[in-house]
This record gives C-alpha cells, sequence and structure tokens, in this order.
C-alpha cells in the first residue's frame, strides 16, 4: 500500500527531487513542436534580470543552481545507460541528452549542500528560481533499479547518486519533466496500479513516453501503454498539426506500428518543410526521410509543371491557338503564386504534397472554341484541352510511388 501521494514505498530509502516549471503544453509553431518549457524559461530570465537589477547580483547568483537544459548533465562515461532506449543510429542527442553523473571522490555527501537531505516535507513547492516548482518524494532505488538502466547505473556508480548519507538516504535530482506523468511513472514503477490513470490524454500520454524513453523503462510501462491507447487508437488524429506530432512521438517510443505508419504518413503528405523537435525523443532519420521524401515528390511535380510551360512555349500541342492560350493561362497561374520567375526549386519550404495537389487542381484554364470544333445551331463545341488534365497524370502517378514509411525500417 502507498504510504502517501509522494512516498511510494514503505521502506523508501532514496530521495528524489524534481526541479521544474508549472505543468505547460506542447507548443506548434512553424512545424516545430516545442516541450513548452520556453515560456517558463523565458520568464525565469526575466524575473533574473529584474532581480539583478533591483539587488546585488552576487547574492542572486549565489541561490541560482546552475542552468541546465536536460533532466540530467551528462558525461561521455554515462552514455551507455540510454544506449537500449536509443532505436536507431539516427537517435538525434541534441533532441533528447542523457543524464551524467557527478564522481563522489573523496567528498561526504553530508558536506555537500546540494545533496543534503532535509526534512522538508513531501510534494510541491516553489523552486529557488521564481517562476519554477520543486517536487520532493521519496522512494525505493530497488524499484527503480530493476525498471530502469539509466538508475541501476547511476546507483552502481561512482556518483553522489551511489552514497549514502548518515540517514541512510541517497538523493537524486531530476530537471524539467512534468510532475503528473512524473509521478505516474513513479507509481507504475513502484507498482501502486490503482494510482495511476486509466485514461490519459494524448499530451500527458506523450510526456509519459518523453520520461519512459529517457529512463528506458518501456517494459514495465507496456501494459499501461495498452489500456491507455486501445480507446485511444480507435480515433487518431487525421489533420496534421501538433496532436500527429505527438502521435509519431507516442507511436515511436511505445513500438505501436500501425499508429506510426498512418502519422508518419500524415506528416509526409501535409509537412511543408522539415519537421523540429526540441528536445523529444523523435529521432532525425525519421524526420530527414520524412522530410528527403516530401522534396523528391515536389521536386517531381514541380518539374511537371515547368516542364509543360516549356513545352507550351517550345511547341505547338493540338494547335497553335490552343498552346498559345494555355501558356498565357499557366504563366499567369504561376505568377501569381510567385513561382514563375525565379521558379521553385529544392528544399521547397512552405509547400506540401497536398498543397501543390490543390494548387494544381485549381488552375483556371480559359473556355474557348477553336474553328475546328463542330458548330451546330446551339453553338459551337468547347476545346477540351486545360491544365489539369495535362498535369493531373503525372501527379497521381507521384501519389501512388508515395512510400510507406514503417515504423520496423527505423528500428534497429
Amino acid at each position: 500500500m502507498k504510504p502517501s501521494i509522494y512516498e511510494f514505498d514503505e521502506d523508501s530509502n532514496t530521495e528524489l527531487v524534481l526541479d521544474t516549471c508549472p505543468p505547460h503544453s506542447f507548443c506548434w509553431k512553424n512545424e516545430t513542436l516545442l516541450d513548452g518549457k520556453e515560456k517558463c524559461k523565458k520568464k525565469n530570465n526575466d524575473q533574473r534580470r529584474k532581480t539583478k537589477a533591483g539587488g546585488p547580483v552576487e547574492e542572486v547568483a549565489a541561490e541560482e543552481p546552475a542552468a541546465r537544459d536536460t533532466p540530467f548533465n551528462e558525461s561521455p562515461a554515462m552514455l551507455s545507460a540510454r544506449s537500449g532506449s536509443e532505436h536507431d543510429e539516427g537517435f538525434n542527442h541534441d533532441q533528447a541528452r542523457p543524464p551524467m553523473f557527478s564522481p563522489v571522490k573523496d567528498q561526504k555527501v553530508d558536506d555537500d549542500p546540494t545533496c543534503r537531505i532535509t526534512e522538508k516535507p513531501l510534494g510541491e513547492c516553489p523552486g529557488i528560481v521564481p517562476g519554477r516548482v520543486r517536487l520532493r518524494t521519496l522512494i525505493s532505488r530497488q524499484h527503480l533499479k530493476l525498471a530502469s538502466p539509466v538508475f541501476r547505473k547511476m546507483f552502481a556508480g561512482p556518483y553522489v547518486e551511489g552514497v549514502t548519507n548518515d540517514r541512510g538516504l541517497r538523493r537524486v535530482s531530476a530537471t524539467d519533466w512534468d510532475p503528473e506523468a512524473f509521478v505516474i511513472v513513479l507509481d507504475i514503477i513502484h507498482g501502486h496500479h490503482r494510482s495511476v490513470p486509466k485514461s490519459l490524454s494524448l499530451e500527458m500520454l506523450a510526456k509519459v513516453a518523453v520520461i519512459v524513453d529517457y529512463y528506458g523503462c518501456h517494459e514495465i510501462i507496456d501494459v499501461f501503454v495498452d489500456i491507455w491507447l486501445k480507446e485511444m487508437e480507435k480515433c487518431p488524429p487525421t489533420i496534421y498539426g501538433k496532436d500527429s506530432v505527438l502521435w509519431l512521438l507516442v507511436s515511436w517510443v511505445f513500438s505501436r506500428a500501425d499508429t506510426f505508419q498512418s502519422s508518419a504518413g500524415l506528416a509526409l503528405k501535409h509537412s511543408e518543410r522539415l519537421i523540429m523537435v526540441e528536445n523529444l525523443p523523435i529521432p532525425a532519420i525519421i524526420l530527414d526521410r520524412i522530410d528527403d521524401e516530401r522534396q523528391d515528390a515536389l521536386s517531381q511535380v514541380f518539374s511537371a509543371v515547368y516542364g509543360l510551360l516549356d513545352s507550351l512555349c517550345d511547341q505547338s500541342h493540338c494547335s497553335y491557338e490552343c498552346s498559345s492560350i494555355l501558356l498565357g493561362s499557366l504563366t499567369k497561374e504561376l505568377g501569381k503564386r510567385g513561382i514563375l520567375n525565379p521558379r521553385i526549386t529544392w528544399p521547397f519550404a512552405g509547400y506540401s504534397i497536398a498543397t501543390v495537389r490543390s494548387m494544381i487542381h485549381s488552375f483556371r484554364s480559359p473556355r474557348w472554341c477553336s474553328s475546328a470544333s463542330s458548330v451546330s445551331y446551339y453553338g459551337c463545341s468547347q476545346h477540351h484541352c486545360n491544365l489539369i488534365e495535362k498535369l493531373a497524370p503525372t501527379l497521381e502517378e507521384i501519389e501512388k510511388m508515395l512510400p510507406v514509411l514503417k515504423l520496423k525500417d527505423f528500428q534497429v
């Protein structure tokens, strides 16, 4: 039985302190998925500037912990701790970097103020830095060692986290995790399954996925992932945007093949540039592949468009009149979109496969009757040539050739 909300084991032997921003949402802007902490960091920086302006700089600097962008700071010796959770060689360590643990040497834990175990109450409290919060919990390191190779390495190595103080407690610090998601993961690791919610929002599931990927505790979370995704997978995102990219993140971390395929396909057809993520575990190789395929498809489409423009200028198709009319129409359509001169080239920023398809189907062609058309009492017959008719077959063929991006293609 769980002793309290923030005490996860009756025989807790480790204090875990999370220093983070208040709960925040993911942000989606200009094809970039942000973890939402930038606003918090900006606010903190503003607070620091105001504090420094109103008082001695030395006092502020003495209170502030070193700025950290990741949950831990990492040393090269610790990179192997998370190798199992990095799915492929293309994993971007700038997006989700693993932790660093500080060597202890001859220092006693109680002599280090950052590692001193205090009798502060468990739970949330204001952080040292304005605008941040601290979550103090008591945990069982045995449970964490069994569930996570990162914690196992942490407690075994010559690091501060591996040393016990005179109270028999060790101290572990984490940074920037969502507090609610972090508690959910700790509840599952400690076996408090009644405390785990039976359903999660997509945003909360993505926050859990980020933590799970970081600590490499996929196996112990799997049963709950099946429960959470059972209903969510019935109505996946169908519009490209923040939710669909979060869906891609979740499907990658938890190895959901069908969900990954649909999310990657949505991004391939509707993204307008390389998708960027900030400190989130979507490997760069996946995002690069999506954008490479987008650019390849658009290169073929625009080659067909400009090829038609050149052929209308140099050759007569069904007639001189027809070529001249279609040439003028295509010139106007490309000109009003700003892609006539200069012609658009790689990387086709601002254009998706879907928007270019819509653009081509919106091309107008003049309605006219040629002298060769049949004439009746009711007038002449309309000439059948138009721009869409000449470009649609090529466009359809290119869309048919778009690859299906599968999860197994990116897993080692």
